[in-house]
């Protein structure tokens, strides 16, 4: 693997760029470019965003990742290698895998569910959730406490590490640490249930375990979002069809996706009218996108009634992607975080501090601080 260079210089974070265009948006329209050493164009038009989203050049930022989780589906950007993986993995996500999920979730849930009789960190307990369920319907493993703190725990420090600005191959302590957590990953995730269907399961059990737990944000947001708001709780529990709880996620992956957007290099490009440089830099901000004033009327408010009807464009809400390149486990990420949720609130009642929680825009879109929920069981 060819050792880039860092793209961002020293100070400068993933989640201080992202906070950088954010709040330029507003001011300067759609595109900013950010004063960098390599032209760095950050995008909020959704049609922009399409246009960019099926380049297939990452930045060199993207490097850590690429390394830690090897060449599975979620790190490929495109060519014939990637089209292979999609004809591969697509027909094994289907009814039969969600059905498997769902079935194992309770088990789940009620492991969770028996340690809230302590306040709880939220997020903390929503990866824990994740981790278990994923090891007991991916891998055939249901582990132990010890274990599912330490997975957890390597899963935060493999994020972590994924947009770090150090090179993954610097002989640096905290690098040292995640060989070893690589090394131990891949040997707990053995007996990944696909790997009967794969020719190179390793790399598509990474994927699969990643891109599980960014689930673990889509329910920390949602438990969040229901607890604070009681109009919002009641028709939750009294959804007897779960079409609200649908529209409920929908809004909740529209104002908080997992993952904040991407990034792709290219070389010159026109779209839109507008010519860009070579050597540029893209970074599809999705969830300034979701929020665009343009496409959704009062885009702050939360209002799960809003998906009610569909948006005149659409690919205004993007949680899970765009085009070929969609989430291959969208269907089963939704069907998950529904059941999950509506669980969560028919089973507790749940005091949630209140005021704004600060974004920390890293390899997902996570809560800056720590949240302490008590939870009181009412069934």
């Amino acid at each position: 693997m060819a050792r880039d260079p860092v793209i961002l210089p020293r100070g400068l974070t993933l989640h201080r760029l992202v906070s950088q265009a954010i709040s330029a948006f507003d001011a300067h329209g759609d595109i900013v470019r950010l004063a960098l050493p390599v032209p760095v164009f950050c995008l909020r038009n959704p049609d922009h965003i399409k246009a960019v989203a099926a380049l297939t050049r990452k930045p060199a930022i993207m490097q850590n990742a690429d390394w830690f989780m090897g060449s599975g589906i979620f790190n490929d950007l495109g060519g014939e290698t990637w089209h292979a993986k999609r004809r591969t993995l697509a027909p094994l996500f289907g009814d039969d895998t969600t059905a498997r999920h769902v079935g194992l979730l309770p088990d789940s849930l009620e492991r969770m569910g028996s340690r809230w009789t302590r306040p709880v960190d939220l997020y903390a307990e929503m990866c824990r959730l994740v981790v278990c369920l994923t090891a007991h319907a991916g891998f055939s493993t249901w582990l132990n406490d010890v274990d599912l703190d330490w997975l957890t725990a390597a899963a935060k420090r493999a994020e972590s590490m994924f947009v770090s600005p150090v090179p993954w191959w610097l002989p640096t302590s905290s690098n040292k640490r995640s060989r070893a957590d690589k090394v131990r990953m891949v040997q707990m995730f053995g007996d990944f249930w696909l790997s009967a269907s794969l020719p190179d399961a390793a790399p598509e059990a990474m994927s699969y375990f990643f891109g599980a737990h960014a689930m673990a944000l889509t329910l920390f947001w949602g438990v969040r979002a229901a607890f604070m708001r009681p109009a919002v709780l009641g028709a939750l529990r009294d959804d007897a069809d779960g079409s609200y709880a649908r529209m409920f996620l929908n809004e909740v992956l529209r104002l908080w996706p997992s993952f904040w957007g991407s990034l792709r290099s290219s070389d010159s490009i026109e779209f839109d009218g507008m010519d860009f440089p070579g050597r540029s830099v893209f970074a599809m901000i999705r969830v300034a996108a979701q929020r665009h004033p343009a496409y959704w009327p009062d885009p702050l408010r939360f209002d799960p009634e809003r998906h009610a009807v569909r948006n005149s464009c659409p690919h205004a809400v993007m949680p899970f992607g765009l085009g070929p390149r969609m989430c291959v486990g969208r269907s089963l990420a939704l069907a998950i975080c529904t059941q999950a949720i509506r669980w969560i609130v028919q089973t507790f009642d749940m005091t949630i501090p209140p005021g704004d929680m600060p974004l920390r825009y890293g390899f997902g879109m996570y809560p800056a601080l720590p949240l302490v929920a008590h939870a009181l069981r009412i069934r």
